[in-house]
């Protein structure tokens, strides 16, 4: 849409009967897009999200075939010396959809800004258990050259993850506790010097993190190149 707005957009669909007695058959489709829109010379917004899964767009699910071994006890009997199978209907549902954003601004030919926010929510129905799964995910990114001693750029940034699960168990198979949220904060700032210019360059930084299982954690770096 003139030179400043571009937009894609796409669908699949996919269809497979089952094999011999098999009761395999499956079907799953996907649809999503993306758009970029070049504001001016100097910033950048991109938009993009995808859908799969259950309902619409479409469905994806299984027949199982189950092994029934015979009633010989009791006052019912099957009359059967067994077992047999049987189709029954157990379908797996998978559904989901995601979006993401990112805005970028050049102040210059070198110094730029970026910040990046997804979403993802996905869902899995199954015989045994079904969960749930949100993720909130936010990130920022600045880089900028300055000349100080020698020609050098810094590079800052954070980062902000929140996870949110879910689950229903069953008698089989269930997970203690059924529901867990996950909160990881990071940061982290890079030197990089260009020591002799087209021959040796160094880094020096470190990486800070809070994590829900380990709580803050710190990896420091230094290099020569």
């Amino acid at each position: 849409v003139g030179d400043n707005f571009h937009y894609r957009l796409y669908k699949k669909y996919v269809n497979r009967d089952s094999s011999f007695q098999g009761a395999d058959d499956w079907e799953t489709g996907k649809f999503g897009g993306r758009a970029d829109w070049y504001i001016n010379t100097n910033d950048h917004l991109t938009l993009q999200g995808d859908m799969y899964g259950s309902g619409v767009p479409d469905y994806m699910g299984q027949t199982i075939r189950r092994s029934i071994p015979p009633v010989t006890t009791g006052p019912f009997t099957s009359g059967f010396s067994g077992p047999y199978t049987r189709d029954e209907d157990i379908n797996l549902y998978a559904r989901g959809r995601n979006i993401l954003g990112r805005y970028t601004h050049n102040f210059n030919g070198n110094s730029e800004f970026t910040v990046q926010s997804y979403y993802d929510h996905t869902y899995l129905d199954d015989p045994l258990i079904a969960e749930t799964t949100d993720t909130y995910d936010v990130d920022a990114r600045l880089r900028f050259p300055f000349d100080y001693w020698v020609p050098q750029e810094l590079l800052l940034g954070g980062g902000f993850r929140h996870t949110a699960d879910k689950t229903r168990g069953t008698f089989d198979l269930s997970f203690d506790p059924a529901n867990r949220n996950d909160t990881i904060v990071s940061w982290y700032a890079q030197n990089e010097l260009k020591l002799i210019e087209n021959f040796m360059t160094g880094w020096i930084g470190s990486n800070f993190e809070h994590n829900t299982y380990t709580g803050f954690e710190y990896q420091p770096t230094a290099r020569l190149a």
